[in-house]
């Protein structure tokens, strides 16, 4: 008893000296104390897992199968874990027919009362502009925040050429990569978004994806996956030709809603797809690929590698006028084609690398070949094809192929309806701006192939 009180006394005397420090002392006290700081209230997280993002046009006749695809969003119906936006216009029958529906430039949103139609802008509103790109892609991050962001890119798309590719600042240029749109002419020729665009509306939208889904033909190659990789997670794309209809929208829906990550989804999806093209069509070849871009770099670091090798391989038949004949024949031999613009080849890279060097029973080459493919494999999560008799059982990814005369070519023109003629940059000028021969050099190879087999077998 006594000891409490005594304890109580000492606690009152102690409440008193405190009481009476002067004011400043404690404030200063207070101030230098850091568990005192108010702490910034975190932004909530975004309800929904998915904001999938379509921008493209119906130019190319690819109406039907535009308006297709986005019934076939609304036929899922609305889901608050996947919301749907897009920036679509259509070709010019349509801008001219009566159905006011698809005139002008459209924004649709998925809602739970089903999917809006809103004409935002005419049909001259540029859609091969990155700057309204970016902007349409911003304005949708902000008007449906989502934990992940996919951006599916659809119309039509090509392989890496000069023509088509060009930057648009360049005299004459045309741009071609994705995104066609017949509401637009330039020197003759159908205005598109090149690769070099795409990048920028990318960048300048400040938002990162979780997928970029190329809804288009012929874009699964390295030049265009080491050009947008920054700016995505994963890219899915295919090599060949893709069915008009393209992808099934209401199963990317589906998926999507299944899984709140993005590699789970799409190894249902790709294959399904995939699938489902095959029982459409069996008279073509068909591939989807996702792309992992976070393991790029060790492929870009290894094709470097191969790249000097090659080119070392094909040194050392230059003043044997029999060797480099056979280093030409190997390289025949060593191509699967996947699409041709006059004198360039979109080619399938693991195959290439590996028969050429097993060809030339290059130790180095081959060894490099090896580690190539085992970064493409790591890099390509998920793949899936249908093949014909004749083409190779599994793709990788595209690279650009060609001999040096057409590398160094420097008379690219085009004639536009009144006769007037264009110019366009040569792949000597164009090809080295690319990321992917930044990193890997592949250009420097092209430029030295002179690519003249004279016999019928190696």
């Amino acid at each position: 008893m006594k000891k409490t009180t005594t304890s109580t006394f000492a606690h009152f005397l102690l409440w008193l000296v405190c009481a009476t420090l002067p004011l400043g002392f404690i404030a200063c006290s207070d101030d230098e104390d850091p568990t005192t700081e108010q702490s910034a209230e975190p932004e909530p997280e975004p309800d929904a897992d998915y904001t999938v993002m379509l921008y493209g046009c119906g130019g190319g006749n690819l109406d039907d199968a535009l308006i297709y695809n986005l019934s076939q969003v609304e036929g899922y119906g609305y889901s608050d874990k996947v919301q749907f936006t897009g920036l679509v216009k259509f070709s010019v029958p349509y801008q001219t027919g009566d159905d006011a529906q698809f005139q002008g430039t459209r924004l649709y949103s998925l809602t739970p009362t089903g999917m809006e139609n809103e004409r935002i802008a005419d049909a001259d509103y540029r859609l091969d502009n990155p700057d309204h790109l970016a902007s349409f892609i911003s304005d949708a991050a902000e008007r449906m925040p989502a934990k992940r962001y996919v951006l599916v890119l659809w119309n039509h798309g090509s392989e890496f050429t000069p023509v088509y590719d060009q930057p648009s600042n360049w005299p004459g240029s045309s741009t071609r990569g994705v995104v066609f749109d017949d509401n637009v002419k330039e020197a003759g020729v159908d205005s598109h978004l090149s690769i070099f665009e795409l990048e920028e509306g990318l960048k300048r939208s400040g938002v990162h994806f979780d997928l970029i889904y190329m809804d288009v033909c012929l874009m699964n190659m390295m030049e265009n996956i080491c050009q947008i990789a920054d700016y995505t997670d994963y890219i899915l794309s295919a090599s060949h030709i893709t069915p008009g209809y393209g992808g099934h929208y209401g199963r990317l829906m589906d998926k999507l809603e299944q899984h709140s990550e993005v590699l789970p989804a799409m190894q249902e999806y790709v294959p399904l797809t995939v699938e489902l093209w095959k029982s459409l069509d069996t008279n073509n070849s068909y591939d989807l690929s996702l792309t992992d871009t976070r393991m790029l770099q060790p492929v870009l670091d290894e094709m470097r590698l191969f790249t000097d090798a090659l080119i070392e391989e094909r040194n050392s038949c230059q003043n044997d006028a029999e060797s480099l004949e056979l280093f030409d024949y190997y390289q025949l031999y060593s191509i699967y084609q996947f699409d041709q613009y006059p004198g360039s080849y979109s080619i399938d890279l693991d195959y290439y690398a590996n028969h050429i060097a097993n060809y030339c029973m290059n130790g180095t080459l081959s060894t490099q070949a090896y580690l190539l493919s085992n970064a493409l494999q790591k890099m390509q999560l998920v793949r899936a094809s249908h093949h014909n008799e004749g083409i190779i059982p599994e793709f990788t990814v595209g690279i650009t192929w060609m001999p040096a005369e057409y590398y160094n070519r420097n008379d690219f023109v085009i004639e536009d309806a009144n006769g007037q003629q264009y110019e366009y940059a040569d792949y000597a000028v164009l090809y080295p701006i690319l990321k992917f021969h930044r990193q890997t050099g592949w250009g420097n190879f092209l430029s030295i192939n002179e690519f003249q087999p004279k016999s019928e077998n190696p």
